[in-house]
């Protein structure tokens, strides 16, 4: 079994929303020299293998199922750190990508107790979902002293209490859950933009409330609200 000593590392690289030319240097660098990739799968497909295919060079790719809605998370967390440490006992060094930024809502990290204690771990970052949305409106998510909220829709509730508190909201995690939006925002003091796939050939842009109800919803979709400025 895996243990520090024997300079075993493991590298996790954020692929960013989709476009390939959105990863780093710095992480196409770590990708292409991998002898092994990590790519975090649901019923045998991964979004993040989609964007890196092109920067392979013959690797072995190793998908790690993570069921949308598993009944015992934990037995695929464990089993996915099992795997992980098989693979970097034969290679040493391997890469685990994923979409966007690592540190948000990133599934490794559901596995990193398991595996910081075995194996050195080096994060690299990557481009988020909803800055590269922002970006393509175009913009400005905060200005001054102006105050941002990242909401995962699919988990809140009351989502009418945080639209006082900030002056641009990004919901995530939204499909199934956009039309309930529609019932707290007030047209007349926000803008409202539903951004689907953010970066990628298909990429949509909508504004205004009406968006949130004649649009089709997808997984790799967002929605902002920014207050209007005076």
């Amino acid at each position: 079994m895996c243990n520090k000593g024997e300079t075993v590392k493991l590298y996790v690289v954020g692929v960013g929303p989709g476009d390939p030319e959105l990863i780093t240097l710095k992480g196409r660098k770590v990708l292409e020299e991998a002898p092994v990739v990590f790519c975090p799968s649901t019923k045998g497909h991964s979004r993040a293998l989609e964007i890196i295919r092109g920067f392979l060079k013959g690797q072995k790719v190793v998908l790690l199922e993570f069921p949308m809605k598993a009944q015992n998370p934990k037995v695929h967390l464990t089993k996915a750190s099992e795997v992980i440490l098989k693979e970097l006992e034969r290679f040493k060094t391997g890469t685990y990508v994923t979409l966007g930024d690592p540190s948000l809502y990133c599934t490794f990290f559901w596995i990193y107790d398991h595996l910081r204690e075995k194996v050195s771990v080096e994060i690299i970052p990557g481009v988020s979902s909803f800055t590269a949305a922002a970006c393509a409106i175009p913009l400005p998510l905060v200005l001054g002293e102006e105050k941002l909220a990242l909401i995962p829709v699919l988990y809140c509730e009351n989502l009418s209490t945080y639209i006082n508190d900030f002056d641009t909201l990004v919901f995530l995690k939204v499909k199934g859950k956009i039309k309930d939006l529609k019932e707290f925002i007030d047209v007349d003091r926000y803008r409202v933009f539903y951004i689907k796939r953010a970066t990628l050939p298909e990429q949509k842009i909508w504004e205004g409330l009406e968006a949130l109800e004649d649009n089709d919803e997808d997984y790799l979709s967002l929605v902002v609200v920014k207050k209007c400025r005076s």
